[in-house]
């Protein structure tokens, strides 16, 4: 699972893709309208386009991948794949 904090970004504009055991998030935050725009001391938001790519190790399971987005955070769920095969295996030798 992976959440990120993506403040005053509308779910519109993030595009979310798994690919070769990568994960991209990419959107853009768009900047304040200059009538609300204030003087600060400091700011940690920063407006523009982003990207964050995160590699996802493991087999994933491709049919279940989802995104919520909800106040505020993006929450990706990436499930694996259930072992195919519990427990011990015999192998036959030829």
């Amino acid at each position: 699972m992976a959440i990120l904090e993506l403040a005053q970004v509308e779910p519109r504009d993030v595009s979310v893709t798994f690919q070769d055991g990568m994960l991209s998030i990419r959107g853009i935050r768009k900047a304040i309208p200059p009538a609300e725009r204030r003087r600060y001391h400091k700011m940690e938001i920063h407006y523009g386009p982003f990207e964050q790519k995160i590699s996802i190790p493991g087999d994933i399971d491709m049919e279940n991948l989802t995104a919520h987005y909800k106040d505020g955070f993006l929450e990706i769920r990436l499930p694996k794949k259930p072992n195919a095969s519990v427990g011990a295996v015999d192998i036959k030798v030829e």
